[in-house]
Parts: structure tokens; C-alpha cells; sequence
């Protein structure tokens, strides 16, 4: 009987204690997933929550660059490189715009920059060409004038007469004079430098003077000139300045004398041979029709010397047209080198000279005149 309630305690207590550990065992192990898995949605949740926007490309940052690019291919090219400012204008304001949108909102910056970058860098490079090619074509034009200005047929004026001539009838100094190359003589009163690159003398008398606007490239030349001194410069007149009244000639070059009996370097005209008689005469008879004739032509003549005179730095030969004192008389203006050559004639020599012809104040005028041996 012992024994029997001892088996059965041993079987009650068996069942009961393997129930216990499934019971204990079974709740366990789901638990544990569950919380897992949860922990692991927490965590792609935070992740995506965390992770950065994608940043969006800016459309006018994209229209800048290609802006950009197009205009700087066309501001290397010289002929139509200042178009290039326009274009580049618009793409820097597309750049800046799109540089303004994308500081306050997810567009990227990288694009507005470099289209502003692209753009900046082509106007700079127009305006470089625009300043290269304006130099070259200024300096075209100075040499084409300073080439006119030594090359073209002069009219032989003195300062005082041109200044005379303007102040007295300015429409018909104008027509005569205004455009054309003049070679005007007359003493120094001042040498100014008012403007940058430009060297202005003033020559002539106390009440009729004219300016001489010098360029940077006949500035040299003005080294050697005093005030008082009589000097001989070729220019274009330009006509009279409203400012100061004066005539002015520009792109002017200094007139250097030849040494004295020696004929002057450059390259005269071939002289018209013509007779003192007859040029006396056709003046007397047809003063219109002589000057369609010999007016501004370089002239050859042969003259019988009556006496040689200083004025105003120019030596005046007075010569008669022949043997006869009646057939009239003409005026030949030296240059202050030929001194010593017009010293050594005498009274009513024969000689010949040469000179450009002009007839005012009803007397024959031939001046810038050299003697031929």
C-alpha cells in the first residue's frame, strides 16, 4: 500500500512538473521575436526620417551655363566678340536669380555659380577686344592723317594772314581753307599741354593767333622750339574753335628747315617752268583766270633780284619780272636757312627761284622759295 500511494505521487508529480516547463518555455520565445522585429521598424523609421533630402537641379542655373558657354566661344572671335556682353548680361541674371531661388529652397547651387562664372568671364574677354581693336583703329587713322598731313600739297600761309583772313570773312576762309593741308609760318607764343596726349602751340602776332594741336606722335619734334622763335608748321585746318576763337590745326607736324645752301631732303614737286613776264601779265589782266592757272602751283621762274628784306623771321625777296623795272614786281619768301645764300647776290642779278604761287593784296607771292643754281 506504501509503495501504491508512493507511485502515484510520483505520477501526479511528474505530469505536473513537465507541464510547468512547457508552460514556463512557450510564452518565452514569441515574446522575444516580437520585440525584435518591432525594435528593427523603429529603427528603418528613424533612418528614413533622418536621412537628407536629394538635391534638386536648379533649371535657370542649367540655362546660365548654356548661356555661359555660348557666349564665351563668342567673345574669342574679334569681328563679333562684343555681342558676347549682351548674351552674357542674361546669363548672369539667370545665374543670380537662380542663385536667390535655390539659398531658400532644395535647388543646388552649383549651377547658378558656374553659369554666372561662365558668363562674367565672357564679358570680360568682349570688352578686351573691344579696347584692343578701338587702339588699333585709332592708330590707323592717326597714321593715315599724319601720312595725309606730310604728303599732300601745303598752302604757304603765314599765322597772321590765316588768322586775318578767318577773322574777316569766316565763310569764305572756310571754303579756301577748312580740310586742307596748310603750312603756316609765323613765332611761338606759347606751348600748352591742355589735354592727355596733346600739345597745343600757339603762333602768330599779339592780335591773330592759331593753335597747333600736336599728337603723341609728333610730340618730339617740339623739344627744341623757344618761345619767340619762328617756326614753320604743316596741319589741317579744322577751322575756328567757338571756345577760344582761335583757328585750329590739327594732326600737326613741324617743318624742319634745311641747313643753309643745301636743298631741302624731302621730295618737292616737279616745278612748272613758267615766264615772270607772262605771270605779271596774265595776274594784270584776268586775276580769275591766273589763279585757275598758277595758284598753289610750284612754280620755276627767272627774276632780276632789287633788294632782300627780314620780316617776321622770312626773308622777302622783291624781284622784277624782267629788265624793265615796268613789267612788275614779284614777291619771293626765303626761309631763315637760306641767309647765307641770299647775302651773296647783288643788285639786279638774274636768278632763278622756285616757290608755290599765291596773289593777294594784289602782289604775286611765291613762298617756301629756294634759289636753283
Amino acid at each position: 500500500m506504501a509503495r501504491d500511494r508512493d507511485y502515484e505521487d510520483d505520477e501526479d508529480e511528474r505530469p505536473r512538473s513537465k507541464r510547468r516547463r512547457d508552460e514556463d518555455d512557450e510564452p518565452e520565445q514569441p515574446a522575444k521575436r516580437g520585440s525584435r522585429y518591432r525594435q528593427d521598424e523603429d529603427d528603418d523609421e528613424r533612418g528614413s526620417r533622418n536621412a537628407p533630402m536629394a538635391k534638386k537641379m536648379s533649371v535657370l542655373g542649367i540655362l546660365a551655363v548654356l548661356c555661359g558657354v555660348m557666349s564665351l566661344i563668342v567673345s574669342f572671335i574679334p569681328c563679333i566678340g562684343s555681342l558676347a556682353i549682351g548674351s552674357g548680361v542674361i546669363g548672369l541674371i539667370m545665374g543670380g536669380i537662380g542663385l536667390m531661388i535655390a539659398g531658400g529652397s532644395n535647388h543646388g547651387k552649383g549651377l547658378p555659380i558656374a553659369g554666372i562664372v561662365l558668363n562674367l568671364l565672357s564679358i570680360i574677354v568682349a570688352v578686351v577686344w573691344i579696347f584692343v581693336l578701338t587702339g588699333m583703329s585709332g592708330n590707323k587713322a592717326t597714321t593715315n592723317a599724319i601720312a595725309e598731313v606730310e604728303n599732300a600739297e601745303a598752302i604757304k600761309i603765314t599765322a597772321a594772314q590765316l588768322s586775318k583772313e578767318f577773322e574777316t570773312n569766316i565763310v569764305k576762309a572756310d571754303a579756301t581753307y577748312k580740310g586742307k593741308v596748310v603750312e603756316v609760318t609765323g613765332k611761338v607764343k606759347l606751348v600748352s599741354k591742355e589735354r592727355i596726349g596733346r600739345i597745343t602751340v600757339e603762333i602768330g602776332s599779339n592780335d591773330n593767333t592759331i593753335d597747333c594741336d600736336f599728337g603723341s606722335a609728333t610730340q618730339s619734334d617740339l623739344a627744341g622750339i623757344d618761345v619767340g622763335q619762328s617756326v614753320t608748321i604743316r596741319g589741317k585746318v579744322k577751322g575756328v574753335d567757338r571756345k577760344t576763337d582761335y583757328v585750329v590745326l590739327e594732326t600737326c607736324k613741324l617743318v624742319k628747315e634745311p641747313a643753309p645752301g643745301t636743298v631741302p631732303t624731302k621730295p618737292l614737286p616737279t616745278p612748272v617752268v613758267t615766264d615772270a613776264a607772262k605771270l605779271v601779265k596774265d595776274y594784270s589782266t584776268n586775276t580769275l583766270k591766273a589763279d585757275g592757272l598758277y595758284k598753289g602751283k610750284y612754280l620755276e621762274i627767272k627774276v632780276k633780284m632789287e633788294r632782300v628784306s627780314n620780316e617776321d623771321g622770312k626773308l622777302i625777296l622783291m624781284a622784277f619780272s624782267g629788265d624793265n623795272e615796268d613789267f612788275g614786281v614779284i614777291q619771293c619768301e626765303f626761309p631763315a636757312s637760306a641767309k647765307d645764300q641770299l647775302a651773296k647776290l647783288e643788285a639786279k642779278q638774274n636768278v632763278t627761284v622756285r616757290g608755290a604761287c599765291k596773289y593777294e593784296d594784289s602782289t604775286i607771292t611765291l613762298t617756301g622759295c629756294i634759289l636753283v643754281k
